[in-house]
């Protein structure tokens, strides 16, 4: 039979969406890589599949990334407003991003009740401009065997963010959003503790032009 077309995100249950990024990128050649690679940006507009130097945050470019910041205005916009997000790797920076205002003003400006992030990295400028701790309550994973997002930067993110309102969950494993009993216990904690089901912390066209 016909089918509807599909929705922005992937997944949807209770008041949880996942989201599907909006850029794909081409089958690697390096070791490193994936065919079926998606990302929030790239790091080499001339091969979207480099991700060489991608953790030299204080001078690193990023390409692609206006419109990851349209298509998530758009689904803010269509879906929302949300209490709180969550961001895997790439996808903490890119929320690293969208807290410190790194956009186009035309766009939404986000606000959340708190995040979740893990084995993230500081978005592009750390160290060299971020203008104020981010307020935010934030819940970060962090992976002791981690090779890929070494710890040290999950360090820096995490500093990123106001002492008052951050919280660090460090685990055995490596690049990975861990998911043993205790892991989601902590998850689900932090989430009913700054989640506020009348009011939404996500303004989904506040500044708009």
């Amino acid at each position: 039979p016909p089918t509807s077309p599909p929705r922005p995100f992937d997944h949807s249950y209770d008041d949880t969406s996942a989201f599907r990024t909006p850029i794909s990128t081409p089958a690697a050649t390096s070791r490193r890589g994936r065919a079926n690679a998606q990302a929030w940006f790239v790091y080499n507009e001339d091969n979207p599949s480099d991700t060489t130097g991608f953790l030299r945050a204080s001078t690193v470019e990023y390409y692609k990334w206006e419109e990851s910041v349209r298509h998530l205005h758009n689904i803010c916009t269509e879906q929302g407003p949300f209490d709180g997000i969550m961001g895997f790797s790439q996808g903490a920076a890119a929320i690293h991003l969208l807290l410190q205002g790194h956009f186009d003003r035309a766009f939404t400006k986000f606000r959340f009740r708190f995040v979740v992030l893990a084995a993230g990295f500081a978005g592009s400028g750390y160290g060299k401009g971020w203008p104020n701790k981010i307020d935010v309550p934030s819940l970060h994973f962090s992976g002791d065997a981690d090779t890929t997002v070494p710890p040290r930067h999950h360090s820096q993110l995490f500093s990123c963010f106001s002492e008052k309102n951050r919280v660090l969950s460090r685990h055995a494993g490596g690049h990975i959003l861990p998911q043993k009993s205790a892991d989601v216990a902590t998850i689900r904690a932090f989430v009913e503790k700054h989640s506020n089901t009348s009011e939404h912390a996500l303004e989904s066209c506040r500044d708009t032009l």
